[in-house]
């Protein structure tokens, strides 16, 4: 039967596809060169185009077998989809070929036929001779050698049409992976999440008033569709697209190291595929921080921690799916803090006092060892001098001080400690206010007589 079959939508793919295959429609050639070869009794049927036959970087290569022998010359012919002849070859073969559409024939003479109008450029319409037969036409597919990822597997794909269709047809799409074989079906220009790595073909089928098909079954190869009813119909051109491997983002702890001793609230930092998100978790899987790693692929977060053994476990995730966890084991410390802020001394008209900061202040929590330093109590700065002139001075390890009240003073003095803890990059720090109370004493000058035995 010989049909018209109507113009078939154009693809335009956005750009998650990244590329659009431009082929002839041969299949529509292929009917107007029945017409055309129909006085050397050409059948050529309506085939259901193919996926890829050959990329870009390979060889047009085809098998020929079951034509005459002997007295026959073979000529095989490269055409253009609309026909126009691009090759001629004693064998099929045709060397690389650029993306595109193509048609083979075989073309039988005899041996004492003049074949006229085989020429590159020409029609094959144009061709002939007394005893030549042209072969079906063999529809050649080559498709671009399709190197760039289009989408990740897991990742759903959906597309855009352009064109018209005239009323009443009836458009389906269709997934077909490089074997050839139907993997998906969908109404609408969009298919489900692809799972599977690998190459794949979208095709419109658009059915007339009246045409059936049937034989669409996942697993069913593309070409065994059968179409029947008014046969009206036709496909698009295929949108190649490469499906590759999901490439999951990845993450990982710079600071604090495995093992570290770190404060309650310790800033963790480390790499992440850029722009993912980073979450931070506990042992105990609560969430400790959210946040987006940078462009350059660096997150950081303060986070709050209870003391004891922890262990913060890092995460990324993207459209892609999720990181391997990267984790860290530390110790956290109570914070440090002073059991006393202030204390309170006593001594006499010009006698030295000593006492122990560490027995007054009870220090505790954060990174041992702590530091001791007399400091003003006004701007903190470190100072040897008391608030009424006396002098101070401390152990900076033990936090033993002598205090001595300044020449002829009585009252109340005061001074300051600073106590710190080791913790980096910035310790910890607590001030504490020490009272002195200076008595008048003994004023009595007397000295009495040391007594010996004679």
């Amino acid at each position: 039967m010989i049909a018209v079959y109507p113009a078939s939508t154009t693809w335009l793919a956005r750009p998650l596809i990244g590329f659009i295959l431009h082929l002839s429609r041969l299949l529509l050639a292929s009917l107007l060169l029945l017409l055309a070869l129909g006085a050397q009794g050409q059948v050529v049927p309506r085939v259901i185009p193919p996926g890829c036959t050959f990329t870009s970087t390979q060889t047009l290569s085809l098998v020929a077998s079951g034509g005459t022998g002997a007295g026959t010359n073979h000529q095989y012919v490269l055409t253009s989809g609309d026909g126009l002849i691009l090759q001629v070859a004693n064998t099929p073969n045709f060397g690389v070929r650029p993306a595109g559409g193509y048609l083979v024939y075989d073309l039988a003479s005899d041996v004492s036929t003049t074949v006229t109008g085989l020429t590159v450029g020409a029609s094959v319409t144009a061709v002939a001779g007394t005893c030549i037969r042209f072969s079906d036409p063999f529809p050649v597919v080559v498709c671009p050698d399709v190197t760039t990822c289009s989408l990740q597997a897991g990742a759903s794909l959906s597309f855009t049409v352009g064109g018209g269709n005239t009323a009443g047809t009836t458009l389906s799409y269709y997934l077909v992976n490089e074997a050839g074989q139907i993997v998906a079906i969908s109404g609408t220009p969009s298919f489900s999440a692809i799972t599977t790595p690998g190459v794949y073909y979208v095709y419109e089928l658009a059915l007339g008033s009246g045409t059936t098909v049937s034989g669409a079954t996942l697993g069913q190869l593309f070409t065994g569709l059968t179409l029947g009813g008014g046969l009206c119909f036709d496909f698009s051109d295929p949108l190649v697209l490469r499906v590759c491997a999901a490439t999951l983002p990845t993450v990982a702890i710079n600071s604090p190291v495995n093992g570290a001793v770190v404060s309650t609230s310790p800033t963790v930092s480390g790499t992440a595929t850029p722009n993912s998100t980073v979450v931070l978790t506990a042992g105990n899987n609560a969430v400790l921080c959210t946040t987006t790693a940078t462009a350059g692929g660096n997150y950081s977060c303060v986070v709050s921690l209870t003391p004891g053994a922890q262990l913060i476990t890092a995460v990324a995730s993207n459209s892609s799916g999720s990181s391997n966890p990267a984790s860290v084991q530390v110790t956290v410390l109570s914070p440090f803090m002073l059991g006393n802020t202030t204390a309170t001394i006593s001594t006499s008209l010009g006698i030295p006092v000593s006492a122990s900061a560490v027995v007054q202040l009870v220090p505790a929590g954060g990174t041992l060892p702590y530091t001791y330093q007399i400091v003003n109590c006004a701007t903190g700065v470190a100072s040897t001098t008391s608030t009424q002139g006396g002098t101070v001075t401390i152990n900076v390890l033990t936090g033993v001080y002598i205090y001595t009240p300044a020449l002829g003073f009585t009252g109340t003095d005061t001074f300051c400690i600073r106590v710190c803890d080791s913790a980096t990059p910035i310790p910890s720090c607590q001030t504490a206010t020490i009272t002195v109370n200076v008595a008048l004493g003994n004023t009595c000058n007397l000295v009495p007589n040391t007594l010996t035995k004679q």
